[in-house]
């Protein structure tokens, strides 16, 4: 998740903070549910899920990486959060899965990069990370070096269907995210400009939310995917 010369300071502070409480959100267990239903749900468009090596940006706690390993390969799970990381492995230690993931704090930053030990991927997955990227097509010219050809991305994030997408964050967080959800036509030229053929940007699902206001509010996400040719 970078731009050139991105600030992550604050925003690593926040989520390292609320690592420990991170599971007991209902909204952040609950999305991260629908999106391994959808990648499941549409796992004809992937290249032999079973077997794929997944690289994941913006793991958190894992609460997309465990389930997924069931599905999978392998998993390099990455966030710039050593909180998150810390979740994410003490999971793990008690894990069968434990052997298909891989946890590292990295902002990653070039696909040549050594975390990725010179490896290549499948499937480069996003969930909940787009809206704080403040230079998205950095972000996916990156995801797309780091795949084998025929390689798939998949970004998951809610929409940005008018101003009531504001509401998906709480005020007091506002300063920390850089746009209210992915605009459909923005995402796709951004993965058209990266090199990606075969591209989609489609409601996966919808989830329920209790917002600031009180009341319970409908939020769209987007499953945003295409191919390395």
């Amino acid at each position: 998740m970078s731009t050139a010369t991105p600030n992550y300071s604050a925003g690593n502070d926040r989520f390292g903070a609320e690592a420990a409480t991170w599971d007991s959100q209902p909204e952040v267990v609950e999305s991260s549910r629908l999106c391994l239903d959808a990648v499941l749900r549409h796992s004809d468009r992937f290249p032999s899920l079973s077997s794929s090596s997944v690289l994941e940006i913006g793991c958190g706690t894992g609460l997309l990486t465990v389930p997924l390993a069931q599905h999978v390969g392998s998993i390099l799970a990455l966030d710039t959060a050593q909180g998150m990381i810390d979740m994410l492995s003490a999971k793990l230690s008690s894990n069968a899965l434990q052997h298909k993931v891989t946890a590292k704090v990295k902002l990653l930053e070039s696909a040549d990069d050594p975390v990725l030990e010179a490896k290549k991927f499948d499937v480069a997955l996003s969930h909940l990370v787009f809206h704080h990227v403040p230079n998205m097509q950095q972000l996916v010219d990156v995801m797309f070096g780091t795949l084998n050809n025929g390689g798939r991305i998949w970004i998951s994030d809610f929409e940005d269907d008018g101003p009531q997408a504001e509401a998906f964050h709480p005020k007091a967080k506002h300063a920390g995210v850089e746009r209210h959800g992915l605009k459909r036509d923005e995402m796709h030229n951004i993965l058209t400009n990266a090199g990606f053929t075969n591209v989609e940007v489609f409601e996966s699902f919808q989830m329920q939310k209790k917002v600031e206001s009180g009341e319970t509010q409908s939020f769209p996400f987007l499953a945003i995917t295409g191919v390395r040719p």
